[in-house]
């Protein structure tokens, strides 16, 4: 039995009335749910599923502290209506100050862009009494969190041979609505980095430098060694657009199966402080130091052929020098798969000794090949391989019962 508090009327309901919380609509001020943005609630949608209505009580709703969401304000909330109707539906504006802030999140090592997930949960208490009515929100609201710029995949031939130059192909993609860059309305700068973070290689040795022509960036900033980080800035990335950027690397001097690592860094300016950026993103890439095979000079005879790959290592290569040539008195040579792109044995290569190809089974009757089996990236998707992705069985059968070959 209620008495309506107004009326006076005495009313007799077979359940009590039940909210709950159908719909929310939300909004991010930068226009991104990225890490530290202010979110406001825009409207809520509650729904009365029972026969008795709301009774003339305030029923205050506020947000529950989750791993990214942050009710930082508890005095921060709304009240509903006093009177939702049994068997139906209210929507509620958000005329007052209703927020939550997404926590802050540091970019500290190369890997995929920030993917994350969290749900968005209200609870509603009866005032007054400071009773919660538990099942308010038992679904949540999904809130995807991501930077809205991000690095693709880095496009670039991970094995070099000294005096060569490669390409090194990426993009930077706006997957959000809004613009960024110094240029658009929120003026957050937008800053591509690169260094070289490790590996023997010398970086005077290095040389690296965007293309001349290339279009979408404020200055492009003269080729130079890696003794200093590569800078350059984006003026201007419109929503959803996706920039490709081609630039060259250049090695001037390196000894054999040296590494050069580097970390490529995106920074997007902080939400308060446009001008200052903060990383946002991290790819990674590196270079193995290599030798193309141009067949065997007059009077060169090797007694086995080592197979290498991107992943051999300098100090793996000198403990292999060590063993053929010192130990065993042995000459050999290299096939490097991640430099020659394949490990064709019938396959046609060019020589620097003939007017005429040749191919490893010609120049290995009767050797024996060791091939490094461990896993290393081959191809633009940097798809994991081994050595005998590469093999083809016809042909290693003809290797052995016809040309006397031995495979460790």
């Amino acid at each position: 039995m209620i008495k309506d508090s107004v009326t006076n009327i005495v009313k007799e309901y077979n359940e009590i009335f039940d909210i709950r919380l159908n719909r929310v609509i939300v909004h991010s001020i930068t226009g991104a749910f990225e890490p530290e943005a202010k979110i406001i609630i825009d409207s809520l949608t509650v729904h009365n599923k029972s026969n008795m209505p709301t009774p003339r009580r305030n029923i205050r709703i506020n947000i529950v502290d989750k791993t990214w969401i942050r009710n930082q304000k508890q005095k921060e909330h709304i009240m509903l209506p006093l009177l939702i109707d049994k068997l139906s539906s209210k929507e509620v504006d958000c005329n007052q100050p209703f927020t939550f802030l997404l926590k802050g999140h540091v970019v500290d090592k190369p890997g995929p862009p920030l993917r994350a997930t969290d749900s968005l949960f209200f609870t509603a208490t009866m005032t007054g009494l400071e009773r919660i009515l538990p099942v308010f929100d038992i679904t949540g609201h999904c809130i995807n969190i991501q930077f809205p710029i991000e690095l693709t995949r880095i496009s670039h031939m991970n094995s070099m041979v000294v005096g060569h130059v490669t390409k090194v192909i990426w993009s930077v993609k706006n997957t959000s609505n809004v613009d960024f860059g110094v240029l658009s309305e929120n003026k957050r700068i937008i800053r591509v980095r690169l260094c070289k973070t490790g590996g023997e290689v010398s970086s005077s040795a290095l040389k690296f430098g965007l293309n001349p022509d290339q279009k979408g960036v404020s200055m492009i900033p003269p080729v130079q060694t890696m003794e200093n980080e590569y800078i350059f800035d984006i003026p201007l990335l419109e929503a959803g657009e996706t920039l490709q950027l081609e630039a060259t690397l250049a090695l001037t001097e390196a000894e054999t199966f040296e590494c050069a690592e580097f970390w490529l860094y995106l920074e997007l300016g902080k939400i308060a402080k446009p001008s200052s950026p903060k990383i946002v993103h991290i790819q990674s890439f590196d270079v193995r130091v290599s030798i193309i095979y141009r067949g065997f000079p007059q009077g060169f005879y090797p007694d086995v052929l080592l197979v290498t790959n991107h992943k051999t290592t300098r100090e793996e290569y000198l403990a292999w020098v060590k063993l053929f040539k010192e130990i065993l008195g042995l000459q050999f040579f290299i096939w490097d798969i991640s430099q020659m792109g394949h490990f064709g044995l019938k396959r046609n290569i060019k020589t620097l000794y003939s007017t005429e190809p040749t191919t490893l089974m010609k120049d290995l009757a009767g050797k024996t090949m060791i091939i490094l089996d461990n896993k290393f990236e081959y191809g633009d998707n940097c798809r994991k391989v081994t050595a005998r992705n590469f093999v083809l069985k016809n042909e290693w059968m003809e290797a052995i019962h016809k040309n006397d070959n031995k495979f460790v």
